[in-house]
């Protein structure tokens, strides 16, 4: 499992800080969390931050939001090219977005001058 509590505060333009602040949640609880450095949290801690992060973000935020679980190496690198892992990994994270293959040539013709 990997802590991906941070790279939602990023998005959402949050800070550890604020969270902690926000939740009632010492910095000494919610920094290893953010940091990804937390190996074990309580229940009740995890429901505290997501219930913190709803009301802060005033969307639904869900375990997946925060935890991903990470996929062994051999479940998943038999002959794919670490950069396709890479960019399918910043993918899963919402990183990056996939552009519709209309459009990739659509833009193509257009620097031709077609």
């Amino acid at each position: 499992m990997r802590w991906t509590l941070k790279e939602y505060l990023n998005r959402h333009g949050l800070t550890a800080y604020q969270l902690a602040k926000a939740s009632g949640l010492s910095v000494n609880t919610i920094y290893p969390l953010a940091r990804g450095e937390a190996q074990r949290v309580s229940l009740d801690t995890l429901q505290t931050v997501l219930d913190t992060l709803d009301k802060l973000t005033g969307q639904r935020v869900n375990v997946t939001d925060v935890l991903e679980r990470e996929v062994e190496e051999h479940e998943f690198s038999d002959g794919v090219p670490d950069d396709l892992r890479e960019r399918i990994g910043r993918f899963e994270r919402g990183e990056v977005k996939l552009i519709p293959w209309e459009q990739v040539k659509a833009e193509q013709r257009a620097k031709r001058g077609l």
